[in-house]
């Protein structure tokens, strides 16, 4: 056996151990060798182990005697690479290159040193420098690898390096993929020599490959070298292997707001939350406010400001109605709840019960043979009765038309009523002289609010039939439910008629390429295949028009664009958002079945929404709050709805993310705290205008792990809820998002008053805003993580809303569902839905399964990914401890290994608290929530560790858990990458969020949307078909639906929206730095995009990756010296000398200041059924779901993160 394959006498075996009580198999992964093979016992060396100043004395002699070349040069084989057995940590450790001195880490290598038959074995030799040849060789794609020692370096007499050959078999892992940077790094400094004109991160896009090929045509060590890599996009590599980023080019604004800036409105709104004391109340100037109340009597919000402080209504004095007049349609009354009543209305009320009248509206009335009248009403809602609950509600008078009717309820009569009230219904004012008023509609089943319209003054059991017969259009693509391997779900057919007599429909049968023609006759494809593709059949089946689900979309491409992969969003999501291709079809060839493609596509189907179409509306302006690495942005932007235009965060990292990835040029950063943006805004003499704001504020304050939530950062973090609050108070968006976690809307025990989700929709509501709240899943939406989200929607008054997207995969057993909240009824609201989807959900193992498999990820380079890496290796103690894991049953960790004594408790690394600590992940489950420092050894968290490989998630995995695409490069150090993608919002979320708001743009009456245009054209901005029909997306369907605004199609003008001239800038200046990686560095992460130009006398000869490996070590740029440079092997080197020492004095620029069909019953509370009133509204839907306790849901805390001051959000 080759003595590079023996296994040290003290590593980790594979075990296969028989649990005696189940007799359950369990097994271990093999664990690698990650220490070189002196450090095993009783492993012999080939040569006898030499002092290498004894054998530098040989190989001196050896070189004289035939000095073939100007250097002298020593061949090394059989070598390994470790750190230095003085390391502070992962001593001994095996590793790259790529390490060397970087952060002050000293390397060691042992291997052969030969001269023609002068073969010497060394060890411990420590590593000084190397050097890379073959820059500027356009004949060759190679580079040569040398070292040099530190005994070498110091040879007065002669320049001797060691010339890489081939590694030990134990080191190949680290060797193979350093050859592949180097090399690569030699194409990168030729390419940018090559090209005085301006060069940028986006160049490595596609110019940086065509340039390569060029170059190296027909080129077979090329050719293998590119194959390895495996695509022609370099971005990320770029960044992956890049030697520093040495300054920024986007200056930090200096923090000078050190509380929570809000409106007036939003202070005194929340001004008696717990986190009151980091707020801090701010008026805009005279100028701004000017623009407010225009931008306010366009889109038709009340002028005046909601009162300030708000009266508590004092307790109804009651008597019998005086006035014998007859009700008639259109009267509001009003009626007294008795005591029991009352108190089931307000069962959870932790304050001191108000009694209130109740308060309907007339839409119908009967005389009965007593001459008394039975009245038919719609029941009009107090504040507490809906999700605003005892939160502070500033509009003393305002009430809340329901869809709520007593049509199923005991009779109300006549005689029971108390009173006549006056209302101001549509109102735009709040001083009015009438009892109430009532400018929105709130829906008790959805627990949202609309904007009060004509048609919500009819009761919607009176409509006829609105089944889905009824809208059943030949030519449609809709989903039928159906029963497959005994789970229930929903697949896509065309109709091909509709019976409205005996209801039913008959469609025509889809398949899916994937599942259901894999060895079909003409389906040579066996990979690639999208789980969305389908095939055309003849097969026509009649169904009930009970099984038609929802509409979905499909849309015909041809065989090559699909082979190519060029199928443009949302076509090429798999599935996602209802959408699907369609290229191929079935026919019989001698009774066998066989695909074929299609020409074109079929005359009987209505196709989906063309996306490649450039629409005819204008893109809104938007505007991103705590962007972070800009998923949530990126992802709405994606349906092209709207165009962010600035974008702020105060993480340097992600802003510069940011600018990398912009997809416009007119982007504009702030990087600096949202508070002094607002202060900024708030007193400028200029207001830019936002049709969405979208924020994921910090989550922080409201996690479950947060050990002291009542910490100043805490407080901090949980004020800025209101920051969202603020700024659509400011701007007036037509629609605007937040995202948080879920528990934002629990309450901590003992302080069940808080109801922060409550305070928020009080104060949306009151500015006038129609509000949204629900979970939104990634599983749901082909995400693989176990990641759950609360959303809050708003839109502007009439507009159409933006609502949760249908589910399209399903929900796992293993995921828990949620609701959002608790009604004062009892009533949970926000519940998580379940119900048929098209797809299963996408597990961990389909999200990952192209990745390679990088054993225990010590070697931390993968050359076709770069990602695919650990933001932090482990140490030796919990590297033992993932060894000794089982893999299989599946999901073990260390409290299994130590109950199967496999690990002793007394084993390095083990901790008290066992709880969850290295976990491992389910391969056919999900992916537990990416966080910002995922760890295997915390006992809280979810499990991170591989199901197989023995190492914790890759940040390429966590890349794809949160749907980053490939394409997309990570600013910074690889703490910080993995924190940007913990804190990003889950772009299988944002997404159909996008989709959602594209539908709301396209759905709201003109007049509404461009009321706030200088002027307006009737060019409609609706998605269209390729013969120009209107096609409009299907968004949820519930029992609302006929209360939404008639669906009219946008007109605006058509082209890109001018940047403001008072929009924040932020501009980089000149850039000075000398060396290429520097210049490098600020095409990745710059604002600018500096020019390359005469680098020839810049080039370094070797290349180190600066990258994080330690939170304990201060990380700082390697800086060659000149004792480094001396020992330069090539030319090249020689001419740069004088360089090395020079500083870098960047000279930054400082950014401008801001100067269902049908009406679904309702079930009765047991306990309300039995209350005897005739007069007894329903208390709701029962509770089916009770959220666990604040402190038991698991939520990825981020303590270190917050005693460092940073803004971390899961």
């Amino acid at each position: 056996m080759d003595s590079s394959d023996r296994v040290r006498a003290n590593s980790p075996r594979v075990i296969i151990h028989k649990y005696a009580k189940n007799s359950e198999t369990i097994k271990t992964a093999p664990a690698e060798a990650d220490y070189p093979r002196s450090y095993d016992k009783n492993w012999t060396p080939p040569y006898t182990a030499i002092a290498e100043a004894r054998a530098l004395v040989n190989f001196k002699k050896a070189w004289e005697a035939n000095p073939a070349e100007e250097f002298l040069v020593v061949d090394l084989t059989d070598f390994e690479i470790y750190l230095s057995p003085n390391a502070k940590q992962f001593a001994n450790e095996l590793t790259s290159l790529e390490f060397l001195d970087v952060r002050g880490r000293e390397l060691c290598f042992d291997g052969i040193l030969a001269i023609g038959e002068v073969r010497h074995y060394v060890r411990a030799v420590r590593v000084k420098v190397y050097s890379i040849e073959g820059y500027g060789e356009e004949d060759r794609p190679n580079t040569t690898i040398f070292l040099q020692s530190q005994e070498a370096n110091h040879d007065r007499d002669y320049d001797i390096w060691y010339r890489l050959n081939s590694p030990a078999r134990r080191y190949r892992r680290f060797y193979e993929p350093f050859k592949w940077v180097a090399t690569f790094g030699k194409h990168v400094i030729d390419y940018l020599e090559a090209h005085e004109d301006s060069i940028s991160l986006e160049s490595f896009r596609n110019d940086f490959h065509q340039w390569l090929s060029h170059r190296f045509l027909n080129n077979a060590d090329f050719t293998d070298w590119l194959r390895e890599y495996g695509r022609i996009d370099f971005c990320i590599s770029v960044h992956a292997h890049i030697d520093y980023l040495v300054q920024e080019a986007i200056k930090p604004q200096p923090i000078i707001c050190t509380k929570t800036i809000t409106t007036p409105h939003t202070f005194h709104c929340f001004k008696k939350r717990y986190f009151a004391e980091e707020l801090l109340e701010m008026e805009p100037s005279d100028a701004v406010r000017q623009l407010q109340d225009r931008r306010k009597r366009l889109l038709g919000f009340p002028i005046d400001p909601p009162p300030k402080q708000p009266k508590t209504s004092p307790k109804s004095s009651l008597f019998r109605l005086r006035d014998l007049r007859p009700f008639v349609v259109g009267d509001v009354v009003a009626i007294e709840p008795n005591e029991s009543e009352e108190k089931l209305w307000r069962k959870t009320a932790t304050n001191e019960a108000v009694q209130r009248e109740w308060v309907a509206y007339i839409h119908r009335v009967e005389m009965l043979e007593d001459n008394t009248q039975q009245l038919f009403v719609l029941w009009l809602y107090h504040p507490e009765n809906t999700t605003i609950s005892t939160a502070d509600y500033p509009v003393e008078k305002e009430l809340f038309m329901s869809d709520h009717c007593n049509c199923n309820e005991p009779k109300l009569l006549s005689t029971d009523v108390t009173s006549r009230r006056t209302v101001d219904w549509f109102s735009r004012a709040f001083d009015t002289d009438k009892d109430f008023l009532v400018r929105q509609t709130y829906m008790p089943e959805e627990a949202h609010f609309i904007t009060l319209q004509k048609a919500h003054f009819g009761c919607d059991c009176t409509k006829g039939d609105t089944g889905s017969v009824q809208n059943c259009r030949v030519g449609d693509s809709v989903y039928i439910k159906k029963t497959n391997a005994g789970r229930r779900i929903l697949e896509p057919v065309v109709i091909h008629s509709v019976d409205h007599t005996n209801k039913e429909v008959t469609v025509r049968r889809l398949l899916r390429l994937k599942r259901d023609c894999p060895d079909t006759l003409g389906n040579t494809r066996k990979r690639g295949i999208a789980e969305n593709e389908l095939v055309w059949t003849r097969e026509l089946i009649k169904v009930s028009a009970q099984r038609v689900e929802r509409r979905c979309y499909i849309k015909f491409f041809s065989i090559e664009d699909v082979l190519s992969h060029n199928i443009p969003f949302p076509y090429n999501r798999g599935g996602a958002g209802d959408f699907w291709i369609l290229s191929t079809q079935r026919t019989m060839t001698e009774d066998q079945p066989k695909i074929k493609p299609l020409a074109e596509a079929p005359i009987s189907l209505i196709q989906g929404p063309n996306p490649t179409m450039k629409p005819s509306f204008e893109k809104l302006p938007g505007l991103g709050l705590f962007s972070g690495c800009g998923n949530l942005d990126r992802g709405l932007e994606e349906a092209g709805a709207v165009q962010f235009k600035t974008a702020v965060d105060y993480n340097a990292e992600a802003v510069h993310t940011l600018r990398a990835n912009a997809r416009y040029t007119d982007l504009k950063l702030w990087l600096g705290s949202v508070d002094d943006y607002l202060a900024a805004a708030l007193s400028a003499s200029d207001m830019e205008e936002f049709a969405v704001i979208a924020a994921g504020s910090p989550c922080p304050g409201f996690s479950t792990l947060q050990q002291d939530w009542l910490s100043k950062q805490s407080l901090k973090n949980a004020s800025h809820v209101t920051t969202f609050c603020s700024f659509v108070d400011l701007y007036r968006p037509k629609w605007a998002l937040l995202e948080n976690v879920v528990n934002m809307a629990c309450n901590r025990k003992g302080y069940e008053g808080e109801r922060v989700l409550s305070q928020i929709v009080a104060c949306l509501v009151a500015l006038g805003y129609q509000v949204r709240q629900f979970i939104m899943s990634s599983w749901n939406y082909r995400g693989s993580q176990q990641r759950s989200r609360l959303i809050v929607s708003i839109a502007a008054p009439g507009l159409a809303p933006i609502i949760a997207p249908w589910h399209t995969h399903s929900h796992p057993d293993s995921a828990k569902s949620r609701s959002i909240g608790e009604l004062l009824t009892g009533q949970k609201f926000g519940v998580h839905e379940e119900y048929p989807t098209p797809f299963a959900f996408v597990s961990a193992g389909e999200a990952i399964a192209e990745l390679p498999n990088i054993g225990n990820g010590k070697v931390q380079t993968c050359i076709p990914f770069p990602d695919h890496r650990l933001h932090r290796p482990l140490n030796r103690d919990y590297q033992n401890i993932i060894n000794r894991v089982p893999t299989h049953p599946p999901g073990q960790g260390l409290a299994d290994a130590l109950r199967l004594g496999l690990i002793p408790p007394d084993f390095p690394g083990v901790r008290k608290e066992i709880g969850k600590a290295f976990r491992r992940m389910t391969k056919d489950g999900l992916i537990s929530t990416i966080t910002t420092n995922p760890s295997p050894h915390d006992a809280r968290g979810g499990a991170v560790v591989h199901w197989e490989q023995n190492r914790p998630l890759s940040i390429e995995e966590a890349r794809r858990a949160q749907g980053i695409p490939p394409d997309e490069v990570i600013i910074g150090s690889l703490s910080e990458q993995i924190r940007m993608v913990g804190n990003a919002v889950d772009r299988h979320v944002a997404e159909p969020l996008g989709l959602s708001l594209r539908h709301a743009v396209e759905t709201s009456p003109a007049e509404i949307l461009n009321a706030d245009k200088v002027s307006s054209d009737k060019d409609t901005g609706v998605m269209t078909d390729d013969t120009g029909h209107t096609i409009r997306l299907n968004m949820r369907i519930t029992a609302s639906s006929s209360r939404q605004p008639p669906e009219t199609t946008l007109e605006s003008k058509s082209g890109a929206v001018e940047p403001s001239d008072n929009e924040p800038s932020t501009t980089g200046g000149v850039l000075t730095s000398d060396t290429i990686f520097e210049r490098l560095s600020k095409s990745v992460s710059g604002f600018l995009r500096p020019t390359f130009s005469a680098l020839s006398n810049h080039l370094p000869v070797r290349g180190k990756r600066a990258r994080e490996e330690f939170d304990d070590v201060e990380e700082r740029p390697h800086l060659p010296s000149e004792e480094s440079s001396r020992s330069s092997l090539s030319k090249r080197a020689r001419r740069e000398e004088h360089l090395e020492q020079s500083g870098i004095t960047p000279s930054n620029g400082i950014p401008t200041k801001l100067t269902k069909p049908g009406s679904r019953p309702h079930h009765l509370d047991p306990c309300f059924e039995k209350a005897p009133s005739r007069k007894t509204r329903h208390s709701g839907l029962p509770v089916q779901y009770v959220p666990q306790a604040w402190d038991k849901v698991p939520e990825k805390g981020l303590k270190k993160a917050n005693e460092q001051g940073r803004r971390a959000y899961a």
